[in-house]
Parts: structure tokens; C-alpha cells; sequence
């Protein structure tokens, strides 16, 4: 019986591998230096500050489109963007843009980056916000 039980579970994670049990697979966290780098690459990624608009007029990262993370419309305006270009998200310290990222995953995007400490930490380094 024991080695029906090894067995199986061998067949399941060869099949299945580990690919199920995360689901923050296509989500990487960056430090702000990395999330330089990618804004970067601007023409290649989707910056998206999911701050409220309030937050978003005192200073945000150049290039940046606001879709508020607390609108009834979050999920909406998610979905006009393009699933197979890359997401940088980040808010004001991580939270909500964590929270984010994982509704970017659960609506089929590809690859998201979640900027780590938002946008006081992208401050704090001496980075540019533009208003």
C-alpha cells in the first residue's frame, strides 16, 4: 500500500511539478534599483501606479498610468492592458501593489514585477517623481 501511496505522489509532481502550488510564479519582487532598470525599458513595460488619484498628482514615477487600486473598476481598467507585455506595479509602500500583483496573475498576465517599498522607497534612493 505504501508504495501505491510513493507511487502516485511521484506520478502526480511529475506531472503536475510545482507548477500548481505557487501562484506567485510569474510575480517578482525588485528592489527599487532593479525597478529603475526596468522603467528603463519603458517601451517594453507596463508602469502602473494603483495608488489612489490623490497619491498619484502629489508624485509619481514618469510614464506611470493610475488605475486605483480601491476604484469599483481595478479589475476593468486591468483588463485593457496588454497580458503578454511585462507589469512593473508599485503604491505608495508595497502593500497594495502586492495585492495587485497577484489580481494581475489571477487575470492572465505573464510577467509582473512588484516594486518593493513603493514609491517612499523609490524616493527615499533618490529617484525622480514627476507630478
Amino acid at each position: 500500500m505504501r508504495r501505491i501511496i510513493v507511487l502516485v505522489s511521484v506520478i502526480l509532481v511529475s506531472v503536475f511539478g510545482c507548477k500548481g502550488l505557487s501562484t506567485q510564479k510569474d510575480i517578482a519582487n525588485v528592489p527599487v534599483d532593479s525597478a529603475s532598470e526596468l522603467v528603463d525599458t519603458r517601451n517594453k513595460l507596463q508602469l502602473i501606479d494603483v495608488r489612489t488619484p490623490e497619491e498619484y498628482e502629489a508624485g509619481h514615477l514618469q510614464g506611470a498610468t493610475n488605475i486605483d487600486f480601491f476604484s469599483d473598476s481595478f479589475r476593468e481598467e486591468i483588463e485593457k492592458l496588454d497580458k503578454h507585455k511585462p507589469v512593473l506595479v508599485y503604491c505608495k509602500s508595497g502593500g497594495r501593489s502586492s495585492k495587485s500583483a497577484a489580481i494581475f496573475k489571477e487575470l492572465g498576465f505573464t510577467k509582473i514585477y512588484n516594486m518593493e517599498g513603493g514609491i517612499t522607497s523609490w524616493s527615499e534612493a533618490g529617484y525622480k517623481t514627476v507630478k
